[in-house]
Parts: structure tokens; sequence; C-alpha cells
């Protein structure tokens, strides 16, 4: 009875190898994803976005991604 099955045994060594390969996945893919927009960000010239709320990293140059050139916000309407 202290013996595992072997059909159990590799159900888990296929889960182990499954959650492994996912983690590597997700990680080289935010590698690539960090690196490509770095790199094509200094292509554009354009300036690179802050990690809060999508603000330019430099005051003025343009609006955060979603909002026309031409808005403005208003109290009176939430969403902008």
């Amino acid at each position: 009875m202290g013996e595992v099955s072997m059909f159990k045994k590799t159900m888990l060594l296929v889960a182990k190898l499954l959650g492994a390969s996912v983690v590597w996945v997700a990680l080289v893919s935010i590698i690539a994803v960090a690196l490509t927009g770095r790199a094509v960000g200094a292509m554009t010239g354009t300036p690179a976005m802050t990690s809060e709320d999508g603000v330019p990293s430099r005051a003025g140059d343009t609006k955060p991604a979603g909002v026309s050139k031409n808005s403005t916000p208003s109290a009176s309407k939430p969403n902008g």
C-alpha cells in the first residue's frame, strides 16, 4: 500500500515538466517584450513611458495612449 502507482508517478512528472515550461516561456516572453519595446522606442525617438498610469517621461510631450489630442478632462465626464 505504500507504493505509488506508475501512472501517478508519470502524471506527477508531466505536471512538473509542464509547470516548468510554462514558467520558462512566460519569463522569456516578458524579457522579449521589454527588449523589443525599448529597441522600437529608441529607433522611433519617442519618449519612454513611465510605469505610473502611462504618463510620458517628460512633462508636456504627449498625452497617454487612448487620449485624444483635442480632449480636455471634465468633472462631469468621469471617463474623460
